[in-house]
């Protein structure tokens, strides 16, 4: 399966022209819009225009008509937090901060094939930023979760200063903003 994934992108309309032509183009089975994507009602019509499956979920600066109104169209898979699978692949999403996302992710989780498991947040995990180990950034709940469930993938935005990646143990780590000159990432599994 192949999935594209973007964090951050802020209405910028450049951003929402170039996903909707990938989109048109087919270049990916399932889009994922990890966080701060649009808060204006005009912008939800750009969300729903898109034909592909498209997982969404908030990042701090979501809300309003995107996250509290319904949504056009049965491929638009909008969680807050939540576990959706789509073909034979798991996504376990976790948007605006939860509380206690070690705990609901592993219930979630539970009896799913780690190679099949993509863990999306808009939070990057403690001391993982840009591509490299940062001690100094991101949200130790987020790396707990990773290291116990040890996904294929873990997809996040919200760090603007860059996109990157590294692996961090069996799992392949994305900063898919596109604040600062990111284009997202284009992945399989």
């Amino acid at each position: 399966m192949r999935i594209f994934a973007i964090a951050d992108i802020h209405e910028n309309e450049k951003l929402m022209e170039r996903v909707a032509a990938r989109d048109a183009a087919g270049d990916y089975d399932v889009l994922l819009l990890s966080g701060d994507i649009a808060y204006s009602r005009e912008k939800r019509k750009w969300v729903e225009s898109l034909a592909r499956e498209t997982i969404l979920i908030p990042g701090n600066w979501d809300g309003g008509p995107l996250f509290d109104e319904p949504l056009a169209g049965g491929h638009i898979h909008k969680l807050r937090s939540g576990l959706v699978k789509i073909g034979e692949v798991d996504f376990l999403c976790f948007g605006d901060y939860t509380l206690d996302i070690r705990k609901i992710g592993s219930e979630l989780a539970e009896g799913v094939r780690r190679e099949k498991l993509v863990l999306a947040t808009h939070y990057n995990p403690f001391q993982i930023r840009n591509g490299i180990v940062d001690e100094n950034s991101g949200y130790r709940q987020v790396l707990r979760l990773l290291r116990e469930l040890k996904p294929a993938a873990h997809v996040f935005g919200h760090d603007h200063e860059g996109a990157g990646e590294c692996m961090y143990g069996p799992t392949r780590c994305m900063n898919v903003s596109a604040a600062l000159g990111g284009t997202g990432v284009l992945f399989e599994i």
